[in-house]
């Protein structure tokens, strides 16, 4: 299983490439790898049906008894062909729904690695590991429902489906914690098995069962987490076809299913899952009913038909479990085929509005008739597969109802029950023949009614295109088993038999059959059907009465509210404590400072005896010049000379660092204290050139006193921890352990991208966010928006020929972005220096890369240095030349180094390795190796050696770059284009129109 799901995740990383080479067809490729996990699921038939449940498991947390395990017995083998059969096939369909001119090269992604995360929940057997998928399924979800963003729709029906089932899931982790750590085990199966021994009505497992029941209900949309589904129509139909039938809303079902064998015995167990599953299928098929978009009637349809798949499998009896698992396979069977059916109707006819679709049937036959059988199998009709699962599910409730079937529900709630899920039954047959009638029928006397009564006018025949084939074989070959599935009662009852025996209460079924003979639960179904015949009949009637009930607050508008609350409460919150002033975080955090260490420091009862000041005058020297960088910097009124001086600080520490023996240390320190003086001098462009002259206010004396009492607090800090040692180091074992554990010499270098390496990848995750959000405060649309150069009446402009495109012929320049600025802003020897060192300093980047594992450098030193190198190719030449150095988009570079170390940090698994293990390779030279000369034996190339997390390090290598170069377009280039379009300060406007009158006075005097 671990294979199949990693190959799921590998076709989606290549599927925008192969989209975009292949455009249609290669919706075909992304098929074979749900495809692929049938053959193998169906492979494992014979055995699984035989009772084997074949197991795979692999260490991910051994420290906490987190594995990656999977465990496929009956249920999970049936989900697991449904998921990645309908997961296939919809990939077929894809093909002809978004056609050869313009796929979508995200969603075809998504939708293959959402078939990956589905398989992974449902044979996921570590609770932890399946937290995972279903959250993966969450965020997948949210992908593909928000499929186009450029509509607001798409856009607040992502974001409200993302919020409430991540608000189930966050509930549901909870549960697992508690759960694992009551039964010592996040096994699943472990967990059931340690639950089945008892104890089940104590509180506290009570708690953590809802817990998981309050992450399955809002996967599955029942009451009060229902309005999330109909929103999500924005999605495109193979998206909806396949989540919201097929996949992701039974994930909740299944969670109930898979707990229901041992946790149904808890106490408010079937309370819940009884209440809330016949409430949301009444509350789904009546909302059903007032739809005109055969779509969003779907949608209420499906949710309608949840809340019964969850009565049936949260019951916990043996006939109710067996109708439950039908239920599951003929569902996903017949709700697929509509959702497909209504993409074939859309695509044709050009709209989903059932008032304007009218003689559909006649133009598309064979896709009404798909839509007939599948629609029969969803209202319950012989033969289908949904009458029979149906009949079975009415048979578990009448046991119900004689006496309780071994669950201790008393009659009336049962009596009750029945009624609510049989007057269920006749809204699923109203609102599939209001399906039927409106996405194919004719009609020429249909006169649509508002909720005020009144009729508009007749329709006509709506005009359809040809539906190809292909387009109409996957709906077709949907509802073919939908059918056939009604002629296999015996079989299936034979098949899923293995997890009906799971349960310990309840009659035995007398199966899945077509017939029955004379018996209540055929009554029930007859009933079932006139009811949902009339209601139908009479919609006209039903559609007035509906108009006529009193308006209330529903789930949806309640939610509304509370999100409106919410950003209220942030707004209000944010007005106090985030103000916007700098001197008041900073003031809040260090009086945080003095509060906590220092009065830490107040209880101290024995203080250092002796410490060592310092261990050579030098350290002396560099810290009198650091203080006296920092009174500088304090009371400079400049603020460039304020910047430089605090520069004087953080030189001081690289100092340090090589005084104390740590160059690696000391190069970072340097490099980083470089760039951050760089960012400062580039904002302080749009600033005044001086702080305030204005007189000293009273709040400037409390933040002395909050200065003077950190300095305090931080000294004697200091003071405690050099003499507070009593124990040996624990830097002694990382000279050895770096070399036999990372194989190099770099202890700096190995704790970055071996020791603590899933820091490292932490850490440059933040430096992309960073990096994005910096650019977002600069460019308003995108990284990559082309800058405007200047014209040759700009005042910055260099006149004729500044493009550097159109320069003269044989004119000698140093950097080709010169000829775009002004002679006043050029300088001839930066254009020179910068030209001799651009070269040297990428060499020395790609070098303190390579060497970095066993000597100073590494990745993240080696990309400042050629961050550093292209920032100067800007501050000598603007950003033209900024252009000319880099002709890349930063946002790929940096998605290009998190991937590589993403892909690095995975490699070691396919060859049994641990995620970001490490490996030596020794490299054979040959004859390259060495030379014998007569003077004795010249050592070439000798014996290198390759360590693979050198390729992480070339990920973070590139991250750098890409934060280096993001920092340059936006706050040098990209204010340098504000300046342009008068969006933003200039500093520099008098010399500019000082430069501009100039030129135009010589001009006017020749």
């Amino acid at each position: 299983m671990t294979f199949l799901i990693a190959v799921h995740f590998g076709v989606a990383l290549v599927a925008p490439l192969l989209l975009r080479g292949l455009r249609g067809r290669a919706f075909y490729l992304l098929a074979l790898a749900p495809a692929a996990t049938v053959v193998w699921a169906i492979a494992q038939g014979s055995a699984v049906l035989a009772g084997a449940v074949p197991t795979e498991s692999f260490a991910w947390i051994p420290s906490l008894d987190v594995n990656l395990s999977f465990r496929v017995g009956l249920l999970q083998w049936v989900l697991t062909l449904i998921v990645s059969g309908v997961g296939a096939l919809v990939l077929v369909y894809c093909r002809f729904y978004f056609g050869d001119d313009d796929p979508p090269l995200r969603t075809g992604a998504v939708l293959v690695a959402f078939a990956g995360a589905m398989t992974g929940l449902v044979t996921s057997d570590d609770l932890i590991a399946l937290y995972v998928f279903w959250e993966l399924t969450t965020v997948f979800s949210y992908l593909l429902v928000g499929h186009n963003p450029a509509f607001a729709a798409n856009r607040r029906a992502a974001l409200t489906a993302l919020i409430v089932t991540t608000f189930g899931g966050l509930a549901m982790l909870v549960g697992i914690v508690l759960l694992g750590v009551r039964y010592d085990t996040f096994s699943l199966s472990g967990v059931l098995a340690a639950a089945a021994g008892g104890g089940l009505s104590s509180p506290l497992v009570v708690v953590e069962v809802m817990l998981l029941m309050v992450g399955a209900l809002a996967k599955s949309v029942l009451v009060p987490f229902h309005f999330w589904l109909p929103g999500a129509m924005a999605a495109p139909t193979p998206v909806s076809a396949y989540l919201h039938a097929a996949a992701m809303v039974k994930a909740g079902v299944y969670l109930v299913a898979v707990l229901a064998p041992v946790f149904a015995a808890t106490p408010a167990w079937r309370p819940l899952t009884l209440t809330l599953g016949a409430a949301t299928m009444i509350i789904g098929g009546w909302r059903a009913l007032r739809q005109y978009d055969i779509k969003v009637l779907l949608a209420y349809g499906t949710v309608s038909q949840l809340g019964f798949l969850v009565v049936l499998t949260g019951l916990g009896t043996r006939s109710a479990a067996l109708a439950g698992l039908a239920l599951v396979i003929s569902h996903a069977l017949f709700k697929s085929t509509l959702f497909l059916v209504v993409g074939i109707v859309d695509h044709s006819a050009g709209t989903r509005d059932l008032r304007k679709l009218t003689g559909v049937g006649r133009a598309m036959p064979v896709v009404a008739a798909a839509a007939v059988v599948a629609g029969a199998s969803m209202a319950a009709l012989p033969p289908t597969i949904g009458f029979v699962a149906k009949e079975a599910a009415f048979e578990g409730l009448t046991n119900l109802v004689a006496g309780g079937d071994g669950t201790a529900v008393r009659v009336l709630p049962a009596v009750l029950l029945a009624l609510a899920l049989v007057a269920g039954s006749a809204l699923t047959v109203a609102y599939t023949l209001r399906f039927l009638w409106g996405a194919f029928a004719s009609k020429p006397d249909f006169t649509p009614v508002d909720t005020e009564g009144a009729e508009g006018q007749e329709g006509t025949a709506t005009a359809c295109h040809r539906v190809p084939w292909g387009f109409a074989a996957v709906p077709v070959l949907l509802a073919a088993l939908s059918l056939v599935g009604g002629f296999l009662g015996h079989p299936l009852t034979e098949a899923l038999h293995g997890y009906v025996a799971a349960f310990a209460v309840g009659e035995e079924s007398h199966g899945l059959a077509l017939w029955h003979g004379l018996s209540v639960p055929l009554g029930m179904s007859a009933l079932a059907v006139s009811a949902g015949v009339l209601l139908f009949w009479q919609r006209m009637f039903v559609a007035r009465a509906q108009s006529t009930f009193p308006r209330s607050v529903d789930a949806e508008h309640a939610y509304h509210r509370l999100m409106r609350g919410l950003d209220r409460l942030a707004v209000e919150v944010t007005a106090v404590s985030q103000r916007g002033s700098l001197p008041l975080y900073l003031g809040s955090i260090l009086v945080v400072v003095v509060l906590l260490p220092g009065g830490a420091l107040l209880r101290l009862t024995h203080w250092p005896a002796s410490f060592r000041v310092f261990d050579t005058p030098a350290q002396v020297l560099v810290g009198v010049l650091m203080a006296v960088g920092a009174l500088g910097a304090a009371t400079s009124r400049g603020r460039l000379r304020a910047v430089m001086l605090v520069g004087v600080t953080g030189y001081g520490v690289a100092m340090l660092f090589l005084l104390h023996g740590a160059p690696d240390l000391a190069l970072t320190q340097a490099l980083v204290e470089t760039v951050t003086l760089v960012v400062f001098a580039l904002v302080a462009r749009k600033l005044p050139k001086y702080f305030t002259s204005r007189p000293l206010h009273s709040s400037r004396w409390w933040r002395l006193v909050v200065a003077a009492t950190v300095g305090v607090v931080v000294g004697l800090v200091a003071l405690v921890a050099a003499g507070a040692r009593t124990a040996a180091p624990v830097s002694e074992q990382y000279a050895e352990a770096a070399y036999d554990f990372g194989y190099g010499r770099n202890i700096v270098n190995i704790i970055l991208v071996d020791i603590r390496a899933w820091d490292t990848m932490g850490e440059i995750a933040v430096l992309v966010v960073a990096a994005t959000g910096v650019a977002s405060l600069i460019f308003v649309r995108t990284r990559s928006e082309p800058p405007t150069r200047p014209s040759a009446n700009d005042g910055d402009a260099a006149g004729p020929g500044s493009d550097p495109d159109t320069a003269p012929a044989g004119r000698m320049t140093w950097l080709r972005g010169t000829e775009t600025l002004s002679p006043v802003h050029r300088s001839i020897i930066f254009e020179v220096v910068t030209r001799i060192l651009f070269p040297v300093m990428i060499v020395v980047s790609v070098y303190l890369l390579i060497a970095g594992h066993n000597a100073p450098g590494g990745g993240f030193a080696g990309g400042l240095v050629a961050g550093t190198a292209l920032v100067i190719r800007y501050l000598a030449a603007g950003g033209a030349e900024l252009d000319e150095a880099a002709p890349v988009d930063a946002g790929r570079v940096l998605g290009a180094g998190l991937l590589i170390s993403a892909l690095s940090a995975l490699a070691p698994l396919p060859f049994g390795g641990r995620v970001l293990q490490s490996y030596d390779v020794s490299l054979a030279a040959g004859p390259l190796q060495e030379l014998a000369t007569p003077f004795g034996t010249l050592e070439l190339l000798g014996s290198p050696h390759l360590v693979t997390s050198v390729f992480f390090d070339i990920g973070v290598y590139l991250i750098v770059i890409g934060v280096m170069l993001d920092l340059a377009r936006s706050l040098g280039s990209g204010i340098d284009q504000h300046e342009l379009d008068d969006k933003a300060p200039s500093a520099h406007a008098t010399l500019r129109d000082r430069a501009t009158s100039a030129r135009r006075t010589d001009g006017a005097t020749r």
